[in-house]
């Protein structure tokens, strides 16, 4: 037999195998026939219930700011009240701890407000624990926030350690 008829043989083999796999196939998956208008319809599974969450927040040292010193700590606490889906709580105790550090980055961003008694003014703390918790938590799950100073804290130490020397970049040894 001459090998240019083997080649056409073999080809034409080949492509027959890839036909019958092309149509086994497409029966297979329920491709075969004839076709049918059939509109899909989406199954949606109901969300399941939000449910009430409390969240405490661990008492939380912050410092107080007179001039451009820390004069002393403040201990603050608090409370959050959350309204989540199963899926938003587990999310929510995931970033428990980004909250704690959104409270901290804040507060050390801007010095808290004093009232002219020298307290700390509850209402300026316990917008910046919303703010920090809308930062941190998924939208809308933020119910009420209760923040408070626990207790005073230690006073800032007299004289703070001198900052190291600078090192020298001059030469070598």
């Amino acid at each position: 037999m001459n090998p240019l008829k083997k080649l056409l043989i073999l080809v034409g083999g080949i492509v027959l195998l890839v036909v019958v796999a092309a149509i086994g196939m497409s029966l297979v998956s329920g491709g075969g026939g004839e076709e049918e208008d059939v509109a899909e319809t989406k199954v949606e599974t109901p969300l399941e219930p939000a449910t009430p969450i409390v969240y405490q927040i661990r008492p939380l040292s912050v410092p107080l700011i007179r001039g451009d010193k820390v004069s002393r700590y403040l201990i603050v606490v608090g409370r959050y009240d959350l309204l989540a889906r199963p899926d938003q709580a587990s999310l929510a105790e995931e970033n428990r701890p980004l909250l704690r550090d959104a409270i901290v980055r804040d507060v050390h961003a801007r010095p808290l407000k004093l009232t002219e008694d020298g307290s700390v003014d509850a209402h300026d703390l316990e917008a910046r624990f919303l703010a920090s918790a809308k930062k941190v938590f998924p939208s809308g799950i933020v119910q009420s926030v209760e923040a408070g100073a626990a207790k005073a804290g230690r006073p800032a130490p007299a004289a703070a350690a001198p900052p190291p020397p600078k090192k020298s970049s001059g030469g070598g040894h």
